[in-house]
């Protein structure tokens, strides 16, 4: 287990279901946040010998933030546009027993794996065996800002499924 997932607070449903796909994806442990407040967090991130705590903050019932709280006391944020839960997408992903990888193609890339401590692949044809591996891939919204698409790619299907997450920018 490499990470902790849980909510805020106070959870939308639609949150409650997000972090269940990213205990999922990133095979950690979901955590019921209850009433326990970021101290007993962090006492529980270092109980469970985790490397890190990824809170999911809403705005309006929707997943808006994911924070993340290392071991070693640094904070990251990842700044959401917009999520697709596991069970909008047309098919999902199947889920191996191994932690993802990250397709290290462009700056985004090299700063989530830096964070969330993923293995790099160069290449999608490198892979071997059965991995899930996370391509960042960017764009222009209809405003002109820098949206970056999170599409997960299953090496033993050969497909790409998503896009999972609409990452505004990641701090």
């Amino acid at each position: 287990m490499k990470f902790l997932v849980t909510t805020s607070k106070r959870p939308s449903k639609r949150a409650r279901s997000f972090i269940k796909d990213l205990a999922q994806i990133f095979i950690s442990e979901r955590i019921v946040r209850g009433k326990k407040s970021l101290d007993e967090l962090k006492n529980l991130l270092i109980q469970k010998k985790a490397e890190g705590i990824l809170i999911v903050d809403t705005k309006w019932g929707n997943p808006s933030r994911i924070r993340i709280i290392k071991n070693d006391g640094s904070n990251f944020q990842i700044l959401l546009k917009g999520v697709k839960l596991l069970r909008e997408l047309r098919e999902k992903p199947p889920v191996p027993n191994n932690y993802p990888a990250i397709l290290a193609n462009n700056e985004k890339a090299d700063k989530l794996s830096k964070i969330l401590n993923l293995q790099t692949v160069n290449s999608l044809n490198d892979i071997k065996g059965n991995i899930n591996v996370i391509v960042l891939k960017s764009k222009k919204d209809k405003q002109g800002n820098e949206v970056i698409l999170l599409n997960i790619y299953n090496s033993k299907t050969k497909k790409f499924y998503g896009p999972f997450l609409k990452i505004r920018n990641i701090i």
